[in-house]
């Protein structure tokens, strides 16, 4: 039923989710630069494309902090 990855599949698994991102960051961008220019205020798109990009970079720097440190104690 399940079977191991191999590096073709793992290479389409991490560049899928990349696009997906890219896309969404930009289609709420767009919403929330044409809400701004039409209605002089900014939208619900606004604050869910900043939390996303917080939640991100935050789990980035987690993540790269905990493999940093579990490298320098091996």
């Amino acid at each position: 039923m399940f079977k191991k990855s191999d590096e073709m599949e793992m290479f389409i698994v991490n560049r899928a989710p990349k696009i997906q991102i890219i896309f969404f960051n930009l289609a709420l961008l767009v919403w929330a630069l044409y809400d701004v220019f039409q209605a002089s205020k900014l939208n619900l798109a606004f604050v869910i494309l900043v939390i996303g990009n917080i939640l991100f970079f935050a789990a980035q720097l987690i993540y790269r902090k905990k493999l940093v440190s579990n490298k320098d104690e091996k």
